[in-house]
């Protein structure tokens, strides 16, 4: 059906005017049904996008007092000597202690590594402030029977790492040779 127009002036009969309010009341009510649908999906829009703000907000506040958890670890970390460097290259590694955030007052070193043989000198990755730092070290070798670690010339920067075993049994051949080591001091 469609609007019938009717002439300026003249007479149009019932028919075409029911007809015609007929299709304008049919087209009102499609109108109005689109404008009907269009609110309810804005108005569930608007109802996730208000759920979301909220998730939002609730992350904003966790995420908040997760950075206050932060700030308080590291002034902490700051007063108790906790910030670390670290360092690894191979079978190389060392973590160096401080007591400031410039790193300036170490308070403590940690090392370790391992040597291609099981005596001789090794090359501490960081120098000690003093020589009286602890070493431990076993042999890579596999040896039935005692073995005697032995750290001598110790010096900040190096020792020689010497041993003595009893091999009790037959001896290994195709085993790796070499000394793991750990030290830690000032």
């Amino acid at each position: 059906m469609a609007l019938t127009e009717i002439q300026y002036g003249s007479l149009a009969s019932s028919e075409v005017m029911n007809n015609n309010f007929n299709y304008l009341d049919g087209r009102i009510n499609t109108v109005s049904e689109s404008i009907q649908t269009a609110t309810e999906d804005i108005n569930s829009d608007i109802v996730s996008i208000n759920n979301s703000i909220g998730t939002l907000e609730d992350d904003i506040e966790e995420n908040a007092t997760a950075i206050s958890s932060i700030q308080t670890t590291v002034q902490t970390l700051g007063s108790s000597g906790g910030y670390v460097t670290t360092y690894r290259n191979g079978t190389s590694w060392y973590r160096e202690y401080f007591s400031n955030a410039n790193k300036t007052t170490r308070v403590w070193l940690e090392q370790g590594g391992q040597t291609g043989s099981d005596v001789g000198s090794v090359t501490l990755v960081k120098a000690f402030t003093n020589t009286s730092y602890f070493i431990t070290a076993c042999s890579v070798v596999r040896r039935i029977g005692g073995w005697d670690f032995q750290a001598v010339d110790r010096q900040t920067n190096k020792f020689t790492a010497t041993h003595g075993y009893s091999n009790v049994g037959s001896t290994y051949t195709n085993w790796p040779s070499g000394t793991v080591w750990y030290a830690c001091g000032v």
